[in-house]
């Protein structure tokens, strides 16, 4: 669910429009808003990091291992970059209502607005009656316990509205709250459902726990 808004800057500079429009895709000869997979996955990738160096691990190389070998600039350009255990899908936004929005410019030296820098935005947000949604679909390539147990925590934060999507996360966009996730993994279901601002597993709930404590009491 779409809590707030959310904007990936496509385009800018039509005559007559927005200076900035969110993404599309147009499905069925008609364009649609859209989350396309790499924001989905850098995102992802970014707070799997921080997670991991919170406790202590080696986040760079858990992020790497997951997400592909991403060359920092002081690394050896010899070293071979490496392709991504997790995949991510491009995801509709369903029943969004797009909005612009003007904005201006702050100088951040001054705290006041730049002259003239006023510019607008074409961002889709969310509807009152909470039915605008979004589903994200991640697979990884023979997972590890503790692979699992990090996805679980990356999933509470998106689940929380902890972890933004898009670009603009400083002024509140990006936010979305779950309402129904799946896991699958190891030949087992789980469901996880918000009913009346609680959460209701169905499954294992004891095994969900033991991949959580695979990854932050083992090795990844």
């Amino acid at each position: 669910m779409v809590h707030g808004s959310l904007l990936i800057r496509s385009r800018f500079g039509e005559a007559e429009a927005p200076d900035f429009t969110h993404l599309r895709s147009k499905r069925n000869g008609k364009e649609v808003p859209i989350l396309s997979g790499t924001s989905i996955a850098g995102a992802l990738r970014s707070r799997a990091l921080r997670i991991a160096n919170t406790l202590g691990k080696d986040g760079k190389r858990i992020a790497d291992s997951l997400f592909g070998y991403r060359r920092e600039k002081d690394e050896p350009q010899e070293k071979k970059l490496t392709a991504s255990k997790l995949w991510t899908e491009e995801a509709v936004i369903e029943n969004g209502l797009d909005l612009v929005h003007t904005r201006v410019k702050i100088d951040r030296f001054t705290g006041g607005s730049y002259p003239g820098a006023l510019f607008s935005e074409l961002a889709v947000f969310g509807k009152l009656a909470s039915d605008t949604t979004v589903r994200i679909c991640v697979k990884v390539e023979d997972p590890s316990d503790a692979e699992v147990g990090l996805l679980l925590l990356l999933l509470k934060d998106l689940w929380t509205g902890d972890l933004p999507l898009g670009g603009e996360s400083s002024v509140g966009r990006g936010r979305v709250k779950g309402k129904r996730a799946t896991l699958e993994y190891g030949g087992e279901v789980w469901n996880f459902i918000e009913e009346d601002g609680l959460l209701r597993v169905e499954g294992d709930r004891a095994k969900l726990e033991s991949f959580v404590s695979a990854f932050t009491e083992g090795e990844i």
